[in-house]
């Protein structure tokens, strides 16, 4: 997109909200600990939920939101 041009207003709404939703995939982490647990080396997922005491296929729905703006990576 060149500088000046207008979004649409669905992919406006689209940005905003995909905004919001990784703010709150960062407060999660942050809540439950996740860079303290990542601190200390790479962990299968597993591992990961039971050092942080929560629900792997949550975890990892929290991961992928994570992985795709670029903030962990995914093995």
């Amino acid at each position: 997109m060149s500088e000046g041009e207008a979004l649409h207003p669905q992919e406006q709404l689209y940005r905003l909200l995909a905004g919001k939703w990784v703010t709150a995939a960062i407060s999660a982490a942050a809540e439950i600990g996740l860079a303290d647990v990542l601190a200390q080396g790479s962990q299968s997922l597993t591992q990961l939920a039971s050092a942080l005491e929560c629900d792997a296929e949550a975890l990892l729905r929290l991961l992928r939101v994570l992985g795709g703006e670029g903030l962990v990576q995914l093995d």
